[in-house]
């Protein structure tokens, strides 16, 4: 992530750990920032330059003021006024990364050669949380029918595999000489 992105998602850290108020700050910039990536005429209007400020700002208030936090309000208010409201999006990613690495919550990417229960993805949680020690694991899970069997998990830069197809590739490296 670039510092000024950083130092964004820091000053907002600070300010919801201040007020108790990490999860709400997630939950509203998520929707900002999936409004901003998935909503092209918010987007374009927002970073369009021939548009006033005061025609942001008022747009802005008026779909938000009633739905999120006012300090995260502010916040966006303050990121048209510096024009870096395109960087929104890796804010926010940067914010949910800090808070969670804050909240010892363990972000798990779990791609499964099958669709997982909820009892194998309750288990996985539970293994993943004391393997690394965390208060929490949240997982995104995808199915990859390439594995043929079993899963793959990923956090950061950390990737642990228990697939058929890994063990068949390790098998042919060992065969392959």
């Amino acid at each position: 992530m670039a510092l000024i992105e950083k130092r964004y998602g820091e000053a907002l850290l600070d300010i919801s750990f201040d007020l108790n108020q990490i999860e709400a700050f997630q939950k509203d910039l998520t929707l900002l920032s999936n409004n901003f990536t998935q909503e092209p005429s918010l987007r374009e209007f927002l970073l369009n330059p021939s548009r006033t400020m005061e025609s942001k700002n008022t747009l802005i208030r008026n779909i938000y003021q009633d739905t999120i936090s006012k300090e995260v309000l502010n916040f966006v208010l303050l990121l048209l006024e510096r024009r870096n409201v395109k960087l929104l999006p890796a804010i926010a990613k940067e914010y949910m990364l800090m808070s969670d690495k804050k909240q010892n919550v363990v972000q798990l990417k779990i791609d499964a050669a099958a669709s997982l229960d909820d009892d194998q993805l309750k288990r996985l949680k539970e293994n993943y949380s004391k393997r690394f020690d965390a208060a929490d694991v949240k997982y995104q899970v995808n199915t990859d029918p390439a594995l043929v069997g079993g899963i793959r998990v990923q956090t950061g830069d950390m990737l642990l595999e228990d697939s058929i197809k890994k063990r068949m590739d390790d098998l042919k490296k060992i065969l392959m000489g």
